[in-house]
C-alpha cells in the first residue's frame, strides 16, 4: 500500500488495478475519483475476464481516458 501522507503528500505517478469477482462498480468509481483528486498521473484498469485494458492520463486536474490502447 502506498501511504501518501508518509511520502510528503506526493501522489504516486501510476496505479494499476486488476479487476476480480469481488470488485464492485461503486468501489472502482470511488478509487478512480480518489486517484483523480489526489493527482495521480496515470491510471490503468485491467479486466482479465474480458481481456480488456483501459487507461487514463492526467491533463491538468483531470484524468482523461486513452481512446485507443495498443500493445
Amino acid at each position: 500500500s502506498y501511504k501518501q501522507w508518509e511520502e510528503e503528500n506526493i501522489a504516486p505517478q501510476v496505479a494499476f488495478e486488476i479487476l476480480s469477482k469481488s470488485n464492485r462498480k461503486g468501489e472502482m468509481e470511488d478509487k478512480f475519483k480518489f486517484y483523480q483528486q489526489h493527482g495521480i498521473e496515470e491510471y490503468y484498469l485491467y479486466d482479465p475476464k474480458k481481456n480488456r485494458l483501459q487507461g487514463w492520463l492526467r491533463k491538468g486536474k483531470k484524468l482523461n481516458e486513452i481512446s485507443q490502447m495498443e500493445g
